[in-house]
């Protein structure tokens, strides 16, 4: 961006012998002097326009950067937030400590009518002897793989995620595998479990936003064979294709759970959820942006006067 302002004085001159004819014929003698005077305070008006250049192509690459996020965004959440219900432990203050969901919630929402299938999951952290100068590992136990084909890998050994999670394997996150240097060779993982260290075979990479630590994946299955952990952080569900979605929520609200303390969204309100939150991250570049452009229209119109 420095670079190619520089070139803004040798550029003014080129447009302004370029326009001459064209102000000359529409303004007569004041279309003539107008850009000879541009060119004889080159000085202060290529000053000028430099920054009024520099301010719009930051403005662009700005606005760019946050669209092109917001849609890689919205792809991720279309391709993670599949199930139609997500009940999960209440919103936490700096002041609480984490909880879990009560694992019967699972079989109550099994049983509610329209709710074809359901998921449970479990998150802990765990500790990673190769890696000790690491945070710990944020390790998630899935009944099934919620995405399922739909997750975007950046790479993967195996067609089908779900029978890979099935057949005792792992797949991690794009920034786990990136912080841990972990490749299609290098693709094994060692966890420190409760009976010992255990290393299990990593069979893909997949991209998440969730934590800037990443993530690991395995199957309830799995995990149970290490963990004497019967505790649910979460519980998905999916409904059937025919069935009202907002009427099974208020079922769960009002009568299944309401003697739970946990929160009950859809996938549209827990996609709204997250986009209101990117947008009240990104809002102060709204307040940039505008102030960067009155700047450099101030700057320039004062030159130019």
């Amino acid at each position: 961006i420095f670079a190619g302002a520089l070139f803004t004085p040798i550029m003014l001159v080129g447009s302004m012998r370029l326009l001459t004819p064209l102000t000359s014929a529409l303004f007569g003698v004041l279309g003539r002097m107008a850009p000879r005077a541009i060119v004889r305070s080159l000085s202060r008006t290529s000053i000028a326009v430099a920054a009024l250049t520099i301010a719009v192509s930051v403005i662009i690459g700005v606005s760019v950067m946050i669209g092109s996020f917001r849609n890689t965004v919205a792809n991720w959440l279309d391709n993670t937030l599949v199930a139609d219900i997500y009940i999960s432990p209440p919103n936490l203050t700096a002041n609480q400590t984490a909880v879990d969901v009560d694992p019967v919630i699972r079989a109550l929402v099994s049983e509610v009518e329209g709710v074809a299938r359901v998921s449970s999951s479990r998150s802990v952290q765990v500790a990673a002897p190769d890696y000790p100068d690491l945070p710990p590992v944020n390790l998630s136990a899935v009944d099934f793989d919620l995405a399922g084909n739909a997750r975007d890998f950046v790479w993967i050994d195996n067609d089908n995620s779900a029978d890979a999670l099935a057949g005792g394997r792992l797949m991690v996150s794009e920034p786990f595998a990136f912080r841990r240097g972990i490749t299609r060779d290098n693709n094994t993982l060692t966890i420190l479990t409760p009976i010992g260290e255990q290393t299990f075979e990593i069979f893909g990479v997949f991209y998440d936003y969730s934590t800037d630590q990443g993530s690991v994946l395995m199957s309830r299955d799995l995990y149970d064979q290490y963990w004497d952990d019967p505790n649910v952080t979460a519980v998905a569900a999916f409904v059937e294709p025919d069935a009202d979605l907002d009427a099974i929520i208020e079922t769960l609200e009002d009568d299944v759970l309401a003697a739970f303390d946990v929160d009950i969204q859809s996938n549209r309100a827990l996609r709204t959820n997250v986009f209101e939150i990117f947008e009240r991250t990104f809002t102060i570049t709204i307040a940039l942006r505008v102030l960067a452009t009155l700047v450099a229209f101030i700057g320039i119109l004062s030159a130019l006067m």
